[in-house]
């Protein structure tokens, strides 16, 4: 059952007037998560894809994901994180750790508890009134899953956050890629966002993903 209190709240976070009582809630079949390759072999050791407490506000904790097609079309430039430039090349910075090595995980979204899952926009996370009580609330504890559709009309660039563990049998290795193969393949000069799209393409070789990456201009 939806918090309506929380729903009346939402509208001072999206831009529209509106937010959809919605009683279900549609994820994508698959969500993503990436990690350095060190920290893979940790979660082939211990058999579980593990919940990490949120390095900004220390509050949430979860496993972090992405939805593939809103990653590609809103984790870019925005004025809401403006200085700090593309979103989706500064989560692989973030992702990798200062190792050249990284993995693409796929998790099968119908294996999770979707009352365990929840989202959290990136351009609340970063906006300039992120003092405000609702701005808070949203980034210590995120949403409910079930309003993904209202945050993703409005442009949001939108993690998953589930908070329990998952088990590797639910977890799928797309791909892995080199940091420094990719920066072989790419200009002296090249921007942020052609690192992200070399990135990603050398991690979704071969899979079916790969054609969703014409979203990129």
């Amino acid at each position: 059952m939806i918090n309506l209190s929380r729903a009346v709240r939402l509208k001072s976070l999206l831009s529209k007037d509106e937010v959809n009582q919605l009683g279900r809630h549609k994820v994508s079949k698959y969500l993503y998560h990436l990690t350095s390759a060190e920290n893979y072999k940790k979660i082939q050791e211990s058999g579980m894809l593990k919940t990490t407490k949120d390095g900004c506000f220390g509050k949430l904790e979860g496993i972090f994901m992405t939805e593939l097609k809103n990653f590609l079309k809103n984790w870019r430039c925005n004025r809401d994180w403006a200085s700090r430039g593309n979103l989706g090349y500064l989560l692989l910075k973030q992702a990798s750790k200062g190792k050249s090595d990284l993995v693409m995980l796929r998790i099968h979204a119908s294996k999770l508890d979707h009352y365990s899952l929840k989202i959290r926009s990136q351009n609340v996370l970063f906006n300039k009134n992120r003092h405000s009580s609702a701005t808070k609330q949203h980034c210590f504890e995120g949403e409910e899953v079930c309003f993904n559709k209202d945050f993703t009309k409005n442009g949001h660039a939108l993690e998953y956050v589930y908070e329990d563990n998952i088990p590797l049998k639910s977890v799928e290795v797309v791909g892995t890629v080199n940091c420094n193969n990719v920066k072989s393949h790419l200009p002296p000069n090249a921007t942020q966002g052609q690192w992200l799209k070399e990135t990603l393409n050398q991690l979704f070789e071969g899979q079916p993903e790969k054609k969703m990456l014409d979203y990129f201009s």
